[in-house]
């Protein structure tokens, strides 16, 4: 059986438009390229050049990641001066979704009012904003953009799993459904044990020889 694996090497992008006191009617694209340390995304707006004037907060350039240190994905905007050296948290989220951030019916995307100081009207939803484009709904969602590179079989499993094309990749990183990485698998491994995980749905980051990255999943049983 063969599951479907998302690339993550070229861009992709997110079309955000909510809190209209601060950011004004307007929709913000975000594009992303690179990731973090965990496998996810890190999205911005772009060109970031501190000019994009709007509303109560005065510039308008954004960044969405997640922070390792707070558990969460944040919503950062620029301070004024278009570097995002010090950027302000409008919201936050604790759903450990990945790649890409969840959208606003995965978890919530809570208004930090110590920065806002309430005007954004609370937690984001789909009716006070909108949140498109490579956003998850689920916790294993993969985005529609979809490569069938990587097979994972069997799938379910019960104790060994292999990834094929076997000469293909460089590292495979397992993780549970929140997103907590259970194993790291080098390379030069025909078959994977998986023996000590407890039944359920797993993320399989694996990075292929070429450096792109592809997530796929799979079933203990």
């Amino acid at each position: 059986m063969l599951i479907g694996a998302t690339t993550i090497g070229g861009a992709q992008s997110i079309t955000f438009r909510g809190c209209p006191y601060l950011f004004e009617q307007e929709d913000y694209f975000f594009t992303s390229d690179t990731q973090d340390g965990t496998g996810r995304n890190i999205y911005i707006t772009t060109p970031v050049t501190g000019d994009q004037d709007c509303g109560g907060l005065g510039t308008c350039e954004f960044r969405m990641e997640w922070s390792p240190a707070n558990s969460r994905w944040e919503f950062l905007a620029d301070a004024g001066d278009g570097d995002l050296v010090d950027p302000l948290l409008i919201y936050y989220n604790t759903s450990a979704s990945m790649p890409n951030p969840p959208g606003l019916t995965l978890g919530s995307w809570v208004e930090n009012v110590a920065v806002t100081e309430g005007v954004c009207n609370g937690i984001l939803t789909t009716t006070n904003a909108i949140m498109t484009g490579d956003v998850q709904s689920t916790l294993l969602q993969n985005p529609e953009h979809v490569a069938l590179r990587f097979g994972v079989f069997p799938n379910p499993a019960h104790d060994i799993i292999s990834v094929h094309p076997a000469d293909a990749w460089r590292t495979v990183s397992i993780y549970n459904e929140l997103g907590q990485e259970m194993r790291q698998i080098a390379p030069n491994r025909p078959q994977i044990d998986i023996s000590k995980l407890a039944v359920g749905v797993y993320m399989m980051q694996i990075e292929a020889m070429d450096g792109t990255t592809a997530v796929t999943k799979f079933v203990k049983i």
